[in-house]
């Protein structure tokens, strides 16, 4: 252990400063000259002794504190990169966790745990690289801990945003057959009311009719299989995933 002294020297004296005639000395012979060294605190020599020689102790390091402060090991941690960048977005929302950027001797393990907001208990995983498809609408918070051989281990997150897509459903009204199939020549009703989020509803039918609304109607004159898929959109302009149907279209037996 060292020490810093300020030591002041009676032997040697500043120069007695100037004085004028009518008054006395500002100082009498010069003050003690001071000198710095470093020194060893050695076995039996106390910091009073040292006070008692005149010695002004200004500062006490342990080199080994200094050394182990400089020289500690720090353990892992966790560096989470995402694509996209901005990990958000509408139902279901596929997004690729990187953790290869993480740091730290020694690194063994990538646990990953994705926790919805508000829901059960988190989803795990394990790998450098993960992929994730984030089926329902929330907020996620999604963490990566890093785990080295000794133990020790650092952890970060990010947060996910999965917004909800709107739902497109309808059904046909119309008369039918004792088989299923829808009469010809009737107006089959195609209702979207059963859609959510939804403010605008696009329709496209299999022989190239197209049209928009909650409710339309259509006669159809050839007896066929027909397909139809509505395709619905909300407020900011996002689309459901379409949705299919068939149907067929059946004559009339006599008396019917």
């Amino acid at each position: 252990m060292w020490a810093l002294e300020v030591v002041a020297d009676a032997g040697k004296r500043e120069p007695a400063p100037l004085t004028n005639k009518e008054q006395a000395p500002l100082r009498g012979e010069g003050a003690p000259l001071l000198s710095v060294r470093w020194t060893p605190l050695l076995l039996g020599r106390t910091i009073a002794g040292i006070m008692k020689k005149g010695i002004l102790v200004v500062l006490v390091a342990s080199m080994g504190m200094l050394v182990g402060g400089c020289l500690g090991v720090r353990g892992p941690s966790a560096v989470i990169r995402t694509d996209p960048a901005r990990p958000e977005g509408m139902q279901p929302l596929t997004v690729e966790f990187d953790g290869s950027n993480s740091y730290g001797e020694g690194i063994e393990h990538y646990e990953w745990e994705f926790n919805r907001v508000g829901g059960d208990e988190p989803e795990l995983a394990e790998g450098v690289q993960v992929t994730w498809v984030f089926e329902e609408a929330g907020t996620y918070e999604v963490r990566l801990t890093v785990r080295s051989a000794d133990g020790r281990s650092g952890s970060a997150s990010v947060e996910v945003s999965v917004g909800q897509r709107p739902q497109a459903s309808f059904r046909i009204e119309g008369e039918r057959s004792s088989d299923g199939g829808f009469y010809f020549n009737q107006h089959l009703e195609f209702d979207a009311s059963d859609s959510t989020d939804a403010v605008r509803w696009m329709w496209e039918f299999s022989d190239g009719h197209i049209a928009e609304g909650e409710t339309i109607r259509r006669r159809f004159h050839s007896l066929r299989e027909y397909t139809v898929t509505l395709v619905a959109e909300n407020d900011d302009g996002v689309r459901s995933n379409p949705y299919t149907r068939s149907f067929r279209v059946v004559g009339r037996c006599c008396g019917q």
